[in-house]
C-alpha cells in the first residue's frame, strides 16, 4: 500500500526503431509466442504492483494535435500509459525497471513523471487500503451505519456513537465520533453526490469534498479514498488519521468474511 504521490508514466516506442525492425523480422509464429510471452509477464507486473496502481491506463491509438493553426494528425512516440502512486520520483521509476514493454515488446522506454497539484487548488489526500473479503461485503460495511459505529475511529480512546445513511445521489449522511472519556466529540455529516453500487461513493462534507473507490481484484478489495485536505491541521496529521479509520474498516471487515 502506497500513500504517496500520483505519477505518470509513458510508454514510448517507434515504428522505425531498429527493436521494432528486428520484431517485424521474426517469424509470425515467433512473434506470435514472444506477444503472448510479454502480455503474461506485464499481467504479472501488474499483478505484482496492483496495491500502487491508480489507473491501469492502456494503449494509446492515432494522434489529433490541436493548435491555434486547427486539427491535423501528427505521429508520436507515446504507445501506452498508466498511472501509479509512489513515495518518491526514483521509487515510481524503479517499478518500471525491466518492464516487459521493453525486455520483451519492441518498446523504447518508459518515462515517468509527476502529476503536479494545480495552483491555488485546494491540496487532495490519498488514503487506501487492501480488504480480504467479497465486494458485496466490502461495499456493506463502508454503507451500513451499524458497521460505520463499529470501524470508525482512528484510534482505540475514539469511538462512532451513531450513524445514518441515506446512500442515494443527494441523500445525507452523518457520523457521531466522541472521545471515548467524554471530552470532545464532533458530527462528521455531508451529502453523497455520485453513487456507483460496489464502485464508487462521492460525496460533500463541511465545503470540501471526497471520492471512494472500490477495486476488486483476486484476493478481495481494494479502498481508495481522496478528499480534499483543511487548513487546521498538516497534510501528514490528516493523511495518518484518515489511514488509521481506513485501517481499522479493512480489519473489521476482513475479520468478518
Amino acid at each position: 500500500m502506497s500513500t504517496g504521490s500520483m505519477y505518470l508514466a509513458v510508454f514510448l516506442g517507434s515504428k522505425s526503431s531498429p527493436r521494432m525492425a528486428a520484431w517485424n523480422g521474426l517469424t509470425e509464429a515467433e512473434r506470435g509466442e514472444r506477444h503472448g510471452e510479454g502480455m503474461a509477464a506485464w499481467k504479472a507486473w501488474a499483478k505484482a504492483h496492483e496495491g500502487v496502481i491508480v489507473s491501469t491506463g492502456g494503449p494509446l491509438g492515432r494522434t489529433k494535435n490541436v493548435s491555434a493553426s486547427g486539427v491535423e494528425d501528427v505521429v508520436n512516440a507515446m504507445s501506452a500509459f498508466c498511472v501509479v502512486r509512489a513515495d518518491s520520483h526514483e521509487a515510481a521509476a524503479d517499478l518500471f525497471v525491466d518492464h516487459p514493454h521493453f525486455t520483451i515488446f519492441p518498446g523504447d522506454a518508459v518515462q515517468v513523471m509527476p502529476v503536479l497539484p494545480i495552483p491555488g487548488a485546494a491540496a487532495r489526500i490519498t488514503v487506501e487500503t487492501h480488504v480480504s473479503a467479497p465486494i458485496e461485503a466490502v461495499w456493506k460495511a463502508y454503507t451500513t451505519p451499524a458497521d460505520i459505529m463499529k470501524w470508525n475511529a482512528a484510534s482505540d480512546d475514539w469511538h462512532t456513537t451513531s450513524a445514518s445513511v441515506d446512500l442515494r445521489e443527494g441523500g445525507d449522511f452523518s457520523s457521531r465520533m466522541e472521545a471515548k472519556d467524554g471530552s470532545m466529540g464532533f458530527d462528521f455529516a455531508g451529502t453523497y453526490t455520485k453513487i456507483i453500487p460496489h464502485q464508487h461513493i462521492g460525496y460533500a462534507f463541511g465545503g470540501r469534498t471526497a471520492e471512494v473507490d472500490f477495486i476488486p481484484g483476486p484476493d478481495g478489495v481494494r479502498v481508495r479514498v481522496t478528499f480534499d485536505a483543511e487548513t487546521s491541521h498538516s497534510v501528514e496529521q490528516q493523511q495518518a488519521g484518515w489511514q488509521a479509520i481506513l485501517d481499522n474498516f479493512a480489519r473489521h471487515t476482513g475479520a468478518g468474511s
